[in-house]
């Protein structure tokens, strides 16, 4: 399903919206067949969702970013 042209036009489309996207592990899928559709593992999610949290690094320009739009 995860290579099916549909799907990654979808994903692109929300990609190209700003939309973060944890890609999918590979492996046995519930069809029965091997490949890319798994869902990510729990741990990979996490650390990207406390990567997107976290605040920026000192002096870079997304800290600028970041700062205003808390009003500091």
């Amino acid at each position: 399903m995860w290579a099916k042209p549909a799907v990654q036009r979808n994903v692109q489309q929300l990609r190209d919206d700003g939309i973060e996207i944890v890609d999918p592990d590979s492996g046995w899928l519930s069809c029965g067949s091997v490949g890319p559709g798994r869902m990510a593992e729990p741990v990979t999610i996490v650390e990207r969702i406390r990567l997107l949290l976290s605040p920026p690094a000192e002096g870079s320009e997304a800290e600028t970013w970041y700062e205003s739009d808390l009003g500091a």
